[in-house]
């Protein structure tokens, strides 16, 4: 890993330097923003740890440029003193649109930017939090709504320590606090809470999704390792969560932290379906009481894994890689006038399929930027809308050019959109999916035999 330290305090500079240099990380040192831009536009470097007081081109200025040119560095921001900090006007909220990962106060232990390399950021603090106590009062706030994000009560995962602060809706832009960061919890607490207030949805702050899909991905990788996350909840968890992942993705962009709980999600899900012995069952009964923003990339990830269990050839990497690609796959839809995104294909003018058509390049040139996003789930984003009869798009390719896990993701989404469309079951989409006679020949037919053994094979039923 190569980091740039751009600093006008060249002794805590070299002296972090050295710490890093210790943990095996290349540094380089810069004292002024116009240094730093120059050594970032002529080297490649992951993470870039800058003081917002540099001089000679203003940290916005720097910020802007690493933005628009390099939006895959990791940017760590460093104050003198919190009053500096507010004095510039910075917060945890604008901080994130100007393309900031971490800020850190000084004085700051070193470690703590360690941890920024490691994986192990301010999203991750829950698992050192200590119980404060029990409150029992209930805060009114007031917030615009858009600042909000819902989960169904159903899946809610509580913790021995309440991780984020969650709230009831009161009315347009009216919450109440119900449980507050940091206290006690018992999930008989939130029983008698839904019993009590007839609770649907507990909502929580946008600025607060990546520290809940951190925390829920830790569960789900640790309840599908050991079997117990199972059964329609269970399911209905992994929606909530990935819903929250790509509306995260789509409000905040990419960063090396969301691909890997991407990855993460992806991982846990396989071992869910490996491990399900009445997976036939849990399936069909995947309904849509609650269906979230992100159901057709959730259920095309799913049936992506599902497909990939039932083929020889596909070993759990290469499973991980196709469900990541697919939850991606719509990536691209964000360069896409949204005036076509609510009509049907069929429905479009001939324009306006060419330019629809073109999205899975989008997305594929998106991750471009990404270096840390491997080459197969580009792959799958820039080919999965491509058709064994070579009616596909965006380049008209046919059978044996497509790359074979965009092909089962292929399959996997034309299926998913079915269920969602059309609003039928997944049993109902099934009969129609697998009956159609265009489908074998739009996709490759032992991909649709895979799906369907997801389904009749004794081995799901036991």
């Amino acid at each position: 890993m190569n980091v740039l330290i751009a600093d006008p305090d060249s002794e805590w500079s070299n002296k972090l330097k050295k710490f890093l240099s210790q943990n095996n990380i290349s540094t380089e040192t810069a004292q002024t923003g116009r240094d730093s831009q120059l050594k970032i536009y002529l080297q490649k470097f992951e993470s870039v740890i800058i003081d917002a007081d540099v001089k000679k081109q203003s940290i916005m200025e720097v910020l802007k440029y690493i933005k628009m040119n390099h939006p895959s560095t990791k940017v760590v921001l460093t104050f003198h003193d919190q009053a500096r900090m507010d004095q510039l006007g910075f917060n945890k909220e604008n901080m994130k649109k100007m393309g900031v990962t971490e800020s850190f106060v000084k004085p700051f232990a070193e470690a703590a930017i360690l941890r920024c390399f490691t994986g192990e950021s301010e999203v991750a603090a829950w698992k050192e939090m200590s119980s404060a106590g029990k409150s029992t009062k209930e805060e009114e706030v007031k917030g615009a709504d858009d600042d909000f994000s819902k989960v169904h009560v159903s899946t809610f995962v509580g913790n021995d320590v309440t991780v984020l602060n969650y709230y009831i809706q009161l009315g347009p832009g009216k919450y109440v606090k119900l449980f507050h960061q940091g206290e006690s919890f018992k999930d008989q607490d939130l029983r008698d809470m839904i019993e009590k207030k007839k609770l649907e949805y507990l909502y929580f702050k946008k600025s607060d999704r990546r520290l809940y899909i951190n925390f829920m991905n830790d569960f789900l990788n640790d309840a599908s390792t050991k079997g117990t996350c199972v059964g329609n909840t269970g399911l209905k968890t992994y929606e909530q969560v990935i819903d929250q992942y790509m509306s995260e993705i789509y409000d905040s962009g990419i960063n090396h932290d969301l691909v890997d709980e991407g990855m993460k999600v992806c991982a846990s899900m396989f071992q869910l379906i490996q491990g399900n012995r009445s997976l036939k069952e849990v399936i069909l009964s995947l309904g849509i009481e609650y269906p979230t923003a992100h159901r057709v990339s959730f259920l095309s990830a799913f049936f992506s894994v599902l497909i990939s269990k039932n083929l020889e050839w596909a070993n759990r990497r290469t499973t991980e890689y196709t469900a990541f690609g697919a939850l991606l796959s719509s990536i691209g839809m964000i360069k896409i006038a949204p005036a076509l995104k609510v009509k049907s294909f069929e429905d479009l003018s001939a324009s306006e399929k060419l330019e629809y058509s073109l999205y899975p390049k989008h997305g594929a040139e998106i991750l471009s930027q990404y270096h840390y996003i491997e080459e197969p789930v580009r792959q799958i984003v820039y080919q999965h809308r491509e058709l064994a009869d070579g009616n596909g798009y965006p380049n008209k390719l046919r059978a044996s050019q497509i790359y074979p896990l965009a092909r089962i993701v292929s399959v996997a989404v034309g299926f998913s959109e079915k269920i969602v469309s059309q609003d039928i079951t997944i049993l109902e989409a099934l009969r129609e999916f697998a009956t159609d006679r265009a489908n074998l020949a739009k996709y490759d037919s032992q991909f649709i035999r895979a799906l369907i053994m997801g389904f009749t094979t004794k081995k799901n039923q036991q």
